[in-house]
């Protein structure tokens, strides 16, 4: 109770000095407000006498200047009538210049004019001269062109009986080796350049072996090492960086499977050519681009046949873009057996590998399987391992 009371004591002298306070306040105020108007008042009357006394000023400031803008304005018409005067003595001199240059120029067109049609005239009779010349170089040649165009169509006929005879003696040579003779393998490789003079290229000698060999197309063995692979191998044409030479003896293939309509064999011919005549992988990957280009060049002759060999063989080929490879090495592009490959785990598996790795390495297990579906290589293998983290 004692401490309510204190407590009631203290809120009531708190209240008292806020008012107290709060009166002294409010009339300090009250005399600061009447002191800043006395103040004001005084500053007032002190405004109005130097706006006064400014305005004064300015209108005698206006005065002289107005003056001196009089005495200034009739200097500046004194001064434009001298000018005016030299103007006009300028605007004579210069159109008597004027005049003079008009007479001068008309002169120099006169001129000018008679040496144009001096050398009209000689150009023209240049040009006539030029004309009969031109004609008369025209009609060289054009005899000239007549005779070599003779001459080409001789060399053509000539080139074209030329093969023909030299592709009968191939095949005809081919016949009695291959087949009558029994010339086989390394025989047969070096029999062939002794034999033929030039030697035959490999495109020659492939299409020698189609046309000879009984069901060429169905069943290849005569790509084998042991049979005429070493031969085709030895054939010119290995030095070509553009394998120009391979490459027409796999078009030579399609041609023959083209005129039989036996396009599924194409792609069996040609794994029998990788896997026995050792065509190298780079020679695969060029004939397969020019192909494509050919396969999409409007207007190319064999753009179907292009196209249509390509269907044929992406199956084959399976997708498989690494074409800068020298040598094809020791992989076969057709699987000759359907038994799977067996796969020997010789070392035991990382403890620290991760799942994503072990994932990716049973993708490349199923796709080294000697019977792997298309889903699980080439390039379909390749977009599932890029889509994961890379792996070590």
């Amino acid at each position: 109770a004692r401490a309510r009371e204190e407590r009631s004591d203290a809120v009531r002298a708190h209240l008292e000095a806020q008012d107290e306070a709060a009166f002294h306040k409010k009339r300090s105020l009250k005399l600061e407000k009447e002191k800043r108007e006395s103040l004001d008042a005084a500053h007032a009357d002190g405004v109005d006498a130097e706006r006064r006394t400014a305005a004064l000023k300015r209108e005698l400031d206006a005065a002289a200047a107005r003056l001196s803008d009089r005495e200034d304005a009739l200097r500046e018409a004194e001064r434009e009538r001298a000018s005016a005067k030299e103007h006009s003595a300028s605007l004579a001199a210069e159109r008597e210049a004027a005049r003079d240059r008009a007479a001068l120029l008309e002169a120099e067109k006169m001129t000018e004019q008679l040496e144009a049609a001096r050398r009209l005239e000689d150009e023209k009779v240049r040009s006539e001269r030029d004309r009969r010349e031109m004609a008369a170089r025209l009609e060289a040649r054009e005899a000239e062109l007549d005779a070599r165009d003779a001459q080409h169509r001789d060399f053509l006929e000539e080139l074209g009986r030329a093969r023909t005879d030299r592709r009968a003696s191939l095949v005809t040579w081919v016949s009695g080796a291959y087949l009558e003779r029994n010339a086989r393998g390394e025989d047969l490789a070096a029999l062939t350049p002794r034999s033929i003079d030039p030697a035959p290229s490999k495109s020659e000698l492939v299409a020698a072996l189609l046309e000879v060999v009984p069901g060429a197309l169905e069943e290849p063995f005569w790509c084998d090492p042991g049979e005429a692979g070493l031969a085709i191998q030895a054939a010119g044409g290995d030095d070509d960086p553009s394998f120009k030479d391979w490459r027409a003896a796999l078009d030579e293939i399609v041609r023959t499977c083209e005129a039989a309509d036996a396009w599924p064999c194409v792609p069996k011919v040609f794994g029998a050519l990788a896997a026995g005549a050792g065509i190298p992988r780079a020679a695969l990957g060029a004939w397969r681009r020019a192909a494509a280009d050919a396969s999409t060049r409007a207007g190319d002759v064999g753009r179907a046949t292009a196209a249509r060999a390509l269907r044929h063989t992406d199956a084959w080929f399976d997708g498989d873009e690494d074409d800068d490879e020298a040598t094809l090495e020791s992989a076969v592009f057709v699987h000759q057996d359907d038994e799977p490959a067996v796969v020997v785990d010789d070392q035991p598996t990382s403890a620290t590998m991760e799942d994503d790795e072990l994932e990716v390495a049973e993708l490349l297990v199923k796709a080294c399987a000697g019977n792997a579906p298309l889903s699980d290589r080439g390039a379909a293998l390749a977009r599932r391992v890029a889509a994961g983290p890379s792996p070590r």
